[in-house]
């Protein structure tokens, strides 16, 4: 596995079995977004460093933009591979940019505006998180179908067959119905990310809280303290 080192500026890769680390990528002033993928041609790990450049892990790097004076806490971004195309956020100029994955150039720049830091799929299309409060779906060519508006300053989701479910570091977790009804949210001590699992519950990481696993309707259904204890 891959994981961003955004304080050291590098990303790590991880043996699992025996666990043990087997590589360090250094990534110019910090890690911002990161995504494997895996295909024919082999895996490949896509990074977004914090002042605009996009590349894969050990080959082609290109810049999206030049952004500087930004704290690093302060900047992420989505990498998301769909439909033959590589998505990149950049949250300082309120941009989704399309690049050919082999190749890293820029096809496509779609305005969105605010502050796009996260990317998912839902039905083919786009999902793009706003931190500034919007959850955004967008098709391939760019174009915004449909807009929720979501409290707060949520800079992370994810999303089952009908529902995203978004963490927001000030201590709250919202549900947002993609198939209509109302946004609603339960509170959670430093919600830090959330993952949905295989049977369409989700995962959230907490501050130094551990591992808790929400259901569609955001109740609990199994808490983990930081020792792995159930509780």
């Amino acid at each position: 596995m891959f994981l961003a080192d955004a304080a050291n500026d590098r990303v790590l890769e991880v043996q699992t079995a025996p666990l043990q680390v087997r590589r360090s990528y250094a990534v110019p002033d910090g890690v911002a977004g990161l995504s494997a993928v895996s295909g024919p041609g082999g895996a490949r790990v896509y990074f977004k460093g914090v002042r605009g450049e996009v590349g894969v892990l050990g080959g082609a790097q290109v810049t999206l933009a030049r952004e500087d004076g930004m704290p690093l806490a302060d900047v992420m971004d989505g990498v998301l591979m769909l439909g033959g195309q590589l998505f990149v956020t950049h949250r300082l100029s309120g941009e989704l940019c399309s690049l050919n994955p082999d190749t890293l150039a820029v096809q496509r720049r779609v305005i969105l505006g605010g502050m796009p830091v996260a990317l998912d799929t839902y039905q083919g299309d786009l999902l793009v998180l706003d931190v500034n409060g919007r959850l955004l779906r967008v098709t391939l060519a760019g174009r915004v179908v449909q807009t929720w508006a979501v409290p707060g300053h949520p800079d992370k989701f994810s999303v089952n067959d009908t529902t995203a479910v978004l963490s927001d570091r000030a201590g709250m977790m919202t549900r947002v119905p993609l198939t209509g009804g109302p946004v609603s949210q339960v509170p959670m001590t430093h919600p830090m990310d959330v993952a949905t699992l295989p049977d369409g519950t989700f995962a959230v990481a907490g501050g130094g809280q551990g591992l808790r696993v929400l259901d569609s309707g955001l109740h609990t259904t199994l808490n983990l303290n930081a020792a792995g204890q159930s509780r």
